[in-house]
């Protein structure tokens, strides 16, 4: 079996932005790579958190986004148990925050928005000063916004449908008017939150 200092050195002869040789070059090692969780010093646990978040991010960019979620909360919880014996802060620990970047970019992507906004939010309070961090979470919340719009639409539809659909013989004039202002209230909403919601939340903060 191929020791694990080969396989570091080995890992640095691998261009580091051809994601599809860094997946390959992991998996071709997964046994030995996802079975290693104890660490001689600092310098080989850092060099392993290292592949193991390049993984991820190759991952990622090759749009395996489940596998993405997985593996990052593999390395997450890797340091999270180990990072304390070397005395190293969260704070300081980049690739920390750049696998939880990975991971809500995934979780974005799989179209788990609550998830994605949850640490999105964790991360903009580490580095409350970056945009790109607030764009994604911004990003986030607003496609939770539209994925609740389709069954606005939906209930929309059903009760304006509903009035149209049923004779007054079958329901009184005054149900089917119900039904209609109902149905054309859910439409309003759907409309503002998918046309102008953004609009509204910029003026408030102003």
């Amino acid at each position: 079996m191929k020791c694990i200092e080969k396989i570091y050195d080995e890992f640095y002869e691998i261009d580091v932005e051809n994601h599809f040789e860094i997946v390959k070059f992991y998996e071709k090692n997964q046994m030995i790579l996802d079975n290693k969780s104890n660490f001689i010093d600092f310098e080989e646990f850092n060099e392993h958190i290292l592949i193991l978040t390049k993984y991820i991010s190759g991952l990622e960019n090759l749009g395996r986004y489940t596998k993405t979620i997985q593996y990052a909360e593999k390395n997450i919880s890797l340091i999270e148990n180990n990072i304390d014996k070397f005395n190293v802060p969260f704070s300081d620990f980049d690739t920390y925050w750049s696998t939880l970047t990975s991971k809500g970019r995934a979780h974005y992507n799989n179209k788990e928005y609550k998830t994605s906004i949850e640490i999105f939010e964790k991360l903009c309070e580490w580095d409350n000063e970056n945009d790109y961090l607030k764009q994604w979470l911004e990003a986030s919340k607003k496609g939770k916004r539209n994925s609740l719009n389709k069954y606005f639409y939906l209930t929309a539809f059903l009760f304006i449908f509903g009035e149209l659909a049923f004779s007054d013989g079958f329901l009184s004039k005054e149900i089917k008017l119900i039904m209609l202002k109902v149905g054309f209230l859910f439409l309003l909403v759907a409309l503002v939150n998918e046309y102008f919601w953004d609009k509204i939340i910029k003026w408030t903060k102003k």
